[in-house]
């Protein structure tokens, strides 16, 4: 928390000045919010980008948002993502994603996880025999590196045609 007092010492009413301060207070704010939603976006541009083998559910992504927090705004629900996409970590960082799941093959592309109906083997009855059991860890992707990178070279261009009062 920042605390300051203002001495007006241009013979202005302090009121002035701490509405001017409040009015560049909402605008940065304002900024930040529009920057956190924008983040959001490449993040999740940045994973159908990197994403190697298609067609992909777009799961990961879906659940990418944007989301006023406390103290501003963050990027990427941690609840959210363990609970409806649990290996965005091991798809950021590498890794075997645990546990066994339920896929099918659909040809040369590989296994992709989940039932679309148009798999090479069709399911009868018991389904526990399609598993899909990963036998060798997944290279990284490094979309959270990817979209940091990213932060770190355009954050400055959100607030360089800002003009700062003086006071």
């Amino acid at each position: 928390m920042i605390t300051m007092t203002i001495t007006p010492l241009d013979g202005k009413n302090k009121d002035c000045h701490i509405k001017n301060i409040k009015d560049e207070v909402d605008q940065v704010k304002s900024k930040l919010v529009s920057f956190g939603f924008e983040v959001a976006s490449v993040m999740r541009n940045n994973i159908a980008a990197l994403t190697k083998r298609k067609p992909s559910s777009g799961n990961l992504a879906k659940n990418i948002t944007a989301e006023r927090t406390i103290t501003g705004m963050g990027v990427g629900n941690v609840s959210r993502l363990n609970s409806n996409a649990p290996y965005w970590k091991v798809v950021n960082d590498g890794g075997v994603i645990p546990p066994k799941t339920w896929g099918y093959f659909p040809g040369p592309s590989g296994p992709v996880t989940g039932h679309s109906g148009t798999e090479r083997w069709t399911v009868t009855g018991d389904t526990k025999d399609w598993y899909i059991d990963p036998q060798k860890p997944m290279t990284p992707m490094y979309y959270i590196e990817h979209t940091v990178n990213w932060i770190h070279i355009n954050f400055p261009t959100y607030f360089t045609n800002k003009k700062i009062t003086q006071i």
